[in-house]
């Protein structure tokens, strides 16, 4: 009897001049009729859209536990967008769709344009899955950027523990960030008949709430990032709240980068040295059985791992915590450093050997992202064993979860630098190109 868990390899960073870097959307699928279009539209291309336009962020199993509720409260919430505002509202609602994947990239990966709403169903589920996680995350920081947080309309679908007991405090960043704003409670008129008057009227009352929110964007309007890059920063009630200027900008990156890597590099230390202590304790629990000893000692052995365990769990949890935060306040300043350069003509060296750095720490994330997968997978498997190791592996997948939800920010960081880089090659750079072709 043994327990694995998957680990990645060591993290090293070091400078990549060109990586291939996509957006993290799984392959599209050929997909039949309108599933995964707006709902309620014939609409072949995204660019045929007008409007207001939303996400709707949910787990399938959620809906389909759920007996479909879930998108039949997102088809009249549709409807009653139209009744209370005289205006449609496309609402995307798989994400597995092509029409999901380009409507994404047109109108949140390059800055959120027109009015745009992000629309997650709130349910414990919705935590565990990396994918609503990372679509989440990703928006809110955008949102923040431009100043249109108002876009962001979560819906309490099924009551979250860490919602309900000082949330604020959380380390998990997407339960802080669904508590930061105000959500529509739909928890108990879930339940009623979709056509019981109690349902009707709080379906109502989120398509009036949206309406006003999308009166409050257009009032903010789209603002393009290179123009939050220089000058105009977004009405705030306190300068702690502006954008950052180019000078606080390179202090923060200076600072925070390294750090960035570092963190990574810990963690993947620390994934090691648990890897050996199971690996140890799978010998040891071979040799317990093969001598007759029974599960009781099995267990003293299993306790004894949690033990151990434990101090190496707390440092993946810490480092993977603080990881996050160091790419939420790096988000805007590698943004504005990038604006910069994407205005200059021509790429001094050290600005090309700062977006080497940047490609090489995502490269290095993209690297290990299939083994930090694999541990949250593998930890809740293994914390059926034994419950003295359920505080260890938990502490580790929450810290494992913190580096998974930073690098959802980083992507967009190398798909920009690696564009600013491929548009500005070295005269060696080009002549090693000529060169590889002929």
């Amino acid at each position: 009897m043994g327990l694995a868990l998957s680990m990645p390899r060591r993290v090293r960073l070091s400078p990549v001049v060109s990586v291939q870097l996509a957006h993290d959307w799984r392959t599209a699928r050929a997909l039949d009729g309108n599933v995964g279009k707006p709902l309620g539209t014939d609409l072949d291309t995204v660019e045929d859209m007008a409007g207001a336009a939303g996400f709707l962020s949910y787990v399938r199993k959620d809906d389909d536990g759920d007996h479909g509720r879930i998108l039949a409260f997102a088809n009249d919430l549709r409807e009653q967008y139209r009744i209370q505002t005289a205006e449609p509202l496309e609402l995307f609602v798989d994400r597995e769709s092509i029409q999901w994947g380009e409507a994404w990239e047109q109108r949140i990966d390059s800055a959120i344009a027109g009015t745009t709403f992000f629309i997650p169903i709130v349910t414990p589920s919705y935590f565990q899955s990396q994918a609503c996680r990372q679509e989440l995350l990703k928006f809110v920081r955008e949102a923040e950027r431009l100043g249109l947080e108002q876009l962001l309309m979560s819906v309490y679908w099924v009551t979250v523990p860490e919602l309900e007991d000082e949330p604020e405090l959380s380390t998990d960043e997407a339960i802080r960030v669904v508590a930061k704003y105000n959500w529509q409670d739909l928890r108990e008129e879930s339940f009623e008949e979709r056509d019981s008057a109690i349902y009707r009227k709080a379906v109502r009352e989120i398509a009036r709430e949206l309406g006003k929110r999308a009166d409050l964007a257009r009032k903010v309007g789209d603002i393009p990032v290179s123009h939050i890059a220089t000058d105009t920063p977004i009405e705030s009630s306190s300068e702690a709240n502006e954008p950052p200027g180019i000078i606080e900008s390179f202090v923060t990156t200076e600072d925070q980068l390294p750090r960035a890597g570092s963190l990574l590099q810990k963690i993947g230390e620390e994934m090691d040295s648990i890897n050996s202590m199971m690996e140890g304790f799978g010998d040891k629990a071979k040799g317990a059985s093969s001598r007759g000893q029974g599960m009781k000692a099995v267990l003293t052995l299993t306790n004894r791992l949690a033990q151990e365990m434990s101090e190496p769990a707390s440092e993946i949890a810490n480092a993977g915590h603080e990881y996050g935060q160091v790419l939420a306040e790096l988000d805007p300043a590698v943004h504005t450093q990038i604006d910069m350069m994407e205005a200059e003509d021509g790429l001094p060296v050290e600005h090309r050997e700062y977006l080497e750095q940047i490609v090489g720490l995502v490269a290095a994330a993209q690297e290990a992202q299939p083994g930090f997968e694999s541990v949250v997978s593998g930890a809740e498997s293994a914390a059926t064993f034994s419950r003295s190791l359920r505080a260890p592996l938990s502490e580790m997948k929450g810290g494992v979860r913190g580096v998974l939800d930073g690098n959802a920010v980083i992507e967009a960081w190398g798909s920009r630098a690696a564009e600013l880089l491929a548009g500005n090659k070295l005269p060696s750079d080009e002549a090693d190109d000529e060169s590889s072709s002929s």
